[in-house]
């Protein structure tokens, strides 16, 4: 995802403060890639409480909400004129799928907030979705008490979470070409499992040996990408991504955050756990997803 192949970029808005921050880093982005912008506000009307459908009884109240956010877009674009508004009928995610299947899209934009309990899970669960079953990468841009307060713009390290291996070179090479963009440093990360087998030496030496062959693989691919070898550092951490992320990422503070997830997979009731949805909770900065095969 080199900026030169943003062409169309599309944020995610619900008219409140976080999403006009997200608004304006979007149309900072599109000037500076000369890139088109749309605010897309989906509204996700009552359904027949009688039958459980999904298909609202009330016509005219549909389009009466349907104007009102029609109305609140155009106020909220206000001191925008280069962003283009879209209100489209239907849950954020799936009617922006929908929209997606009609209009080239490279990359979304959308806010989060950090809550706690349930309000987070619900939250939590919506970027769920819409980095799972988004075909485009996903900036993710938190409300965070520990972010630097410097803006998007002012990008001075950046960390991408990957493997050594040929499922994760886009994503590599996405950071390799974002970190050039910005004059950032770049920190490849790899979270290490135990090993399965390891009654053919000591369980440390064992350890070593795949910590040493990963940070090594990590290197040679990013320098065989286009990286500067100067300005990329490879860490392994051992350990589960629930355990040892948070630490590092209170640790070692990056402005962005790269990780790619595998797009379709079935979610859980609780999404809780996952590494994307740690680094999403944790990084004081802001998160970038890309699309996994």
């Amino acid at each position: 995802m080199p900026p030169s192949t943003l062409h169309h970029l599309l944020c995610l808005v619900d008219f409140s403060a976080l999403s006009h921050r997200g608004l304006e880093i979007g149309a900072e982005l599109a000037r500076r890639w000369k890139a088109s912008l749309i605010a897309f506000h989906g509204v996700n009307l009552p359904g027949d409480v009688v039958y459980g459908s999904d298909y609202s009884y009330s016509r005219p109240k549909q389009h009466r909400l349907l104007q009102e956010a029609r109305d609140r877009m155009a106020s909220f674009l206000q001191g925008f004129p280069e962003v283009t508004g879209r209100v489209a009928e239907g849950e954020p995610v799936e009617s922006l799928r929908a929209f997606m299947q009609q209009e080239p899209v490279d990359l979304v934009i959308a806010t989060t907030r950090h809550l706690h309990g349930i309000r987070r899970w619900i939250s939590g669960n919506l970027i769920e979705r819409l980095i799972r079953h988004i075909d485009a990468p996903v900036l993710i841009i938190g409300c965070h008490p520990q972010g630097n307060g410097r803006g998007l713009l002012d990008v001075r390290h950046i960390t991408a979470v990957t493997l050594p291996d040929e499922r994760h070179h886009r994503l590599i090479s996405t950071a390799i070409r974002v970190a050039k963009e910005f004059g950032a440093d770049l920190e490849l990360l790899h979270l290490l499992e135990t090993p399965l087998d390891i009654e053919s030496e000591p369980y440390e030496t064992a350890q070593t040996h795949l910590e040493r062959s990963a940070r090594k693989r990590l290197k040679e691919t990013a320098i065989r990408l286009g990286g500067d070898p100067d300005r990329i550092r490879t860490t392994v951490l051992e350990g589960a991504p629930t355990t040892v992320l948070p630490d590092f990422l209170d640790r070692t503070p990056a402005d962005l955050v790269l990780v790619g997830v595998r797009r379709g997979i079935p979610l859980k009731p609780a999404v809780i756990g996952s590494t994307t949805e740690t680094i999403i909770r944790r990084c004081g900065g802001c998160v970038l997803t890309l699309p996994i095969s």
